[in-house]
């Protein structure tokens, strides 16, 4: 292939070209390339094992793509290298190297290809991500990358799955996405937040049992607890469907028509940017100590708007009878990062976006007190609750602002609930603390 300036080849270069070119590149890398690799030898073994995918400039090695597709028995390739000099970026040849061995390694039969990328290097990350490789695991400060080659499917739904230390209930989770009879292809996306009591294990089973639709990441180290937003950094960037549907490892769907429903709703109501449902909150992992979350009021047509996402809180539906369209999300406002809560920013975004469907269908379980590792919890501890009682004041300021003030009242109304609540806790806690 020939551009005016650029022309591309496999398998041209000589080690000695390659040689020069890793050692040109090296210090684009983090940390630089030479720090962690014998340049001389792993040009030796690129050229000996490796696909090259070469881009020229006259006779200089400008960009540079090596993988193996050596592997016959998994079928699995490994990028071990992509580099484009620098003074040549921005002009498209990282994109045609990556799509030429996407599909030499087709043509060859292979079904899969791995890379691994520095965690920081987010624009590495939305390159890899154009041609079809999603994040699979953490290694270490890396981000290992799986892309499946053939899997060419149309997905509508995808289901975002978090789970941590989760073992007595993913089953039920994961039970819950099998068991949906839709007329669409879907996706089950789990990520695993370094689970130590074997909630791993249970999903791996089902990862070999449905490897075309479950798609998990493992992580070796909780990135929850470093502050890292599960959702938007793992999750939401890597579905491919035109719907999210959210689930976490430790609640359940009851109804197998669930998603067929919400999507349904969906397609036929485009003034929607969300659709809920009614749910059973269940107590202590007691069946029988249950209560179940429907608004109050519903209107006539099933939608609701900004004014009762507002007011009605985190509390106005449950985080697995959500189904929301996809384009929504790919943009965060700054506030959203901010917000000491994730599922309540979720919502007003999405309301911001069109109106908020509802299903008076009850189709899912969510459990109160699941575990000890719960945010409710971690919110018995008073100074943390003090804590996040000023933030989520200060995310509903920034919201206010971020809109324009357009529901100001509303917000107002809802800040002075939250001060109330907050008022009558403090006020039982030194009740019981004197009695």
């Amino acid at each position: 292939m020939i551009t005016s300036f650029y022309s591309y080849s496999v398998n041209k270069s000589s080690t000695e070209q390659i040689l020069e070119h890793l050692f040109t590149v090296s210090i684009q890398f983090t940390p630089p390339l030479e720090s962690y690799v014998k340049i001389p030898e792993y040009s030796k073994k690129i050229r000996e094992h490796a696909f090259t995918f070469e881009a020229w400039h006259k006779d200089t090695l400008i960009g540079l793509v090596a993988c193996y597709l050596n592997n016959k028995e998994t079928l699995e390739g490994f990028i071990t290298n992509v580099s484009v000099i620098k003074a040549y970026w921005g002009n498209g040849i990282a994109s045609n190297l990556l799509k030429a061995t996407n599909e030499k390694a087709i043509e060859l039969g292979f079904t899969r290809l791995k890379l691994e990328v520095e965690s920081e290097n987010h624009n590495a990350i939305n390159l890899y991500r154009k041609f079809g490789f999603d994040l699979s695991c953490r290694l270490d400060s890396k981000y290992e990358m799986l892309n499946r080659l053939n899997d060419d499917k149309q997905v509508v739904v995808s289901i975002c799955c978090v789970t941590f230390n989760h073992k007595n209930y993913i089953r039920d989770a994961i039970e819950g996405f099998l068991m949906q009879k839709t007329t669409f292809p879907i996706e089950i996306l789990i990520h695993d937040d370094a689970s130590t009591d074997g909630t791993e294990k249970i999903i791996k089973e089902y990862e070999k049992k449905y490897p075309e639709i479950i798609k998990p990441i493992y992580q070796k180290e909780n990135q929850y607890s470093q502050g890292r937003p599960i959702s938007s950094v793992y999750q939401f960037p890597r579905a491919r469907g035109k719907y999210i549907a959210l689930c976490e490892g430790d609640d359940y769907w009851t109804d197998p028509l669930k998603l067929q429903k919400q999507v349904d709703f969906l397609e036929v109501n485009p003034d929607c940017s969300l659709c809920f449902h009614a749910s059973k909150s269940i107590r202590n992992n007691n069946p029988e100590d249950f209560v179940i979350k429907r608004p109050k009021s519903i209107p006539n047509d099933n939608k609701f708007e900004m004014k009762h996402a507002i007011l009605g809180g985190g509390g106005f539906m449950a985080t697995n009878s959500m189904l929301f369209l996809r384009k929504h999300i790919n943009e965060r406002p700054e506030w959203m990062n901010r917000s000491p809560a994730g599922d309540l920013p979720l919502m007003l975004l999405l309301a911001s976006n069109g109106k908020i469907g509802y299903i008076d269908d009850l189709m899912s379980v969510y459990r109160v007190m699941s575990s000890s590792t719960s945010w409710s919890a971690s919110m018995q501890n008073r100074s943390r609750r003090k804590i996040h009682h000023y933030a989520i004041l200060k995310m509903w300021s920034d919201f206010d602002k971020w809109t324009e003030h357009k529901y100001h009242k509303y917000v107002v109304r809802k800040m002075m609930m939250n001060r109330w609540n907050f008022l009558i806790g403090n006020i039982k806690y030194h009740i019981k603390k004197f009695m």
